[in-house]
C-alpha cells in the first residue's frame, strides 16, 4: 500500500497514492488508526490520489470515521476528485464527512 504521511502542526495528513478497494482497506484502516494514537487525534485525508473506491473501501471510511468520533478523535477528508465527490453524493456520505478543497484547509478548520 502507498500511503504518505506527513505533519501539518498538531493534523496528521495522510494520502493513499492508489484505489482504496478491498485489497487494501485493512492495510489502510491499520495505518490510519496507527496514524491517529500517535497523533494527536487530528487526521485529515488527502484523496486526491484515489482513483476510485469500490464499496469495500467507503465501509472503510465509514468505520473509521465512527470509530474515530467515538474515540474523540476527528477524520477530515481533503482534495476528493470529482469521481469520489460524486460517490459521496450517490451514496449518500457527503454529509457523514467534513470535506475540504486542501489539506492547508482541512488542517486550519481544527483551530
Amino acid at each position: 500500500m502507498q500511503m504518505q504521511s506527513d505533519m501539518k502542526g498538531a493534523v496528521t495528513v495522510l494520502k493513499l497514492a492508489e484505489p482504496l478497494t478491498q485489497q487494501n482497506a485493512d492495510d489502510f484502516m491499520a495505518a490510519v488508526r496507527n496514524a491517529s494514537e500517535r497523533g494527536y487525534g487530528r487526521v485529515v485525508l488527502d484523496t486526491s490520489a484515489m482513483a476510485f473506491v469500490d464499496s469495500r473501501g467507503l465501509e472503510s471510511l465509514v468505520e473509521l470515521a465512527r470509530e474515530m468520533e467515538n474515540a474523540g478523535r476527528v477524520l477530515k477528508l481533503c482534495a476528493s476528485t470529482s469521481t469520489l465527490r460524486e460517490v459521496f453524493n450517490l451514496t449518500g456520505l457527503d454529509d457523514r464527512f467534513e470535506l475540504f478543497e486542501d489539506a492547508t484547509d482541512a488542517a486550519r478548520s481544527f483551530l
